[in-house]
């Protein structure tokens, strides 16, 4: 899918507003806070499950294709996604646990099938990924063209 300028303009817009708000609203945490390296360093450790669940790879784009696209079966996750098993059924447990997604049985055509979902929380931390998945990747992208254009 390419977007036109027009949408291109206004998505980089929202992100301006989007990464003002959250300057402001950390500017704000520190300074009426005035955290300590100790604060900030309880901070990370409290974080680090979630930095290092999101960081991993194949969980992102788990997150951002079952907001795109709804409930789907392991079977139609794997294939999407082009993950082995093991490794798509071990990012599923982990998701699950921390909260981003719950399984659902359905019986499509007869037979009960597992559908995978996200959580309220799920879908929040989908929709708050895209503006960083955007800016990094339109950032590659200027890149490439600046290397392309020497």
């Amino acid at each position: 899918m390419k977007l036109d300028k027009h949408t291109m303009k206004i998505i980089e817009e929202k992100l301006s507003k989007a990464i003002i708000g959250i300057e402001e609203m950390l500017d704000s945490i520190v300074e009426k806070d005035s955290l300590s390296t100790e604060d900030i360093t309880q901070l990370v450790e409290t974080l680090q499950p979630s930095f290092s669940v999101l960081s991993k790879k194949h969980v992102l784009e788990i997150l951002y294709l079952l907001l795109v696209t709804g409930p789907l079966s392991f079977t139609d996750l794997k294939k999407t996604l082009q993950i082995n098993q093991s490794s798509l059924a071990l990012k599923l447990r982990e998701l699950e646990k921390l909260g981003f997604i719950k399984r659902q049985l359905s019986r499509k055509g007869g037979r009960p099938q597992v559908l995978y979902m996200l959580t309220e929380e799920g879908r929040k931390t989908a929709l708050l990924s895209i503006p960083l998945i955007y800016y990094i990747a339109s950032r590659e992208i200027k890149i490439l063209e600046d290397e392309f254009r020497r």
